[in-house]
Formats: structure tokens, C-alpha cells, sequence
């Protein structure tokens, strides 16, 4: 039998982080560009999203439409796509 593992086992202080400001309204595009800000690697801010709300990697890949060298490009559209992938409000692990 496997070792029971933490649903937040990778960056678990950012996946809370991430989980916490959804719930209180903050926009998915001001979260993705202040973990970017932060050194966060795309990969990764994937990564928390996925742990942070369940959506499906493929789902989050699809942010890559609106990202470039300094983030996020196009803030409405981002969190449009937000929002119908995390739900609204967000649905949360």
C-alpha cells in the first residue's frame, strides 16, 4: 500500500496561499503575475492551481494563451478562462 500523500505535496505555503486569496475574491491573473514576480517558475504556478483548486492540467496549460515574459497579457481574458475553470466562486480543495 502506498503512503498516504498531502493533496498540496509540492509548494503547500503557496498552494495555501493561492486557495486562501481565491476565497476571498482575488483575480487568478493577480495571483499568477505576483507568484511570477516572486521567482514561481510557469510550471509550477500550474502546478499550484491545480493543487489549489482541482482543475485539470490541461485546463491550466490553456493560461499559456495569455502569458508571456512578464506574466500575465491579457487580464480579463485570463480570469474569463479562470472562471470557468475554477468555477465562480471558485471551487476549492
Amino acid at each position: 500500500m502506498r503512503p498516504h500523500r498531502s493533496k498540496d505535496r509540492h509548494y503547500p505555503a503557496k498552494t495555501a496561499f493561492v486557495r486562501e486569496q481565491l476565497r476571498g475574491g482575488r483575480r487568478a491573473s493577480e495571483l499568477a503575475n505576483q507568484l511570477y514576480r516572486e521567482g514561481t517558475h510557469s510550471i509550477q504556478i500550474v502546478l499550484i492551481f491545480h493543487q489549489a483548486t482541482g482543475a485539470s492540467i490541461a485546463d491550466l496549460t490553456a493560461f499559456g494563451r495569455w502569458w508571456g515574459r512578464s506574466g500575465v497579457t491579457d487580464a480579463h481574458a485570463f480570469d474569463e478562462w479562470a472562471r470557468e475553470v475554477f468555477g465562480d466562486p471558485p471551487r476549492l480543495r
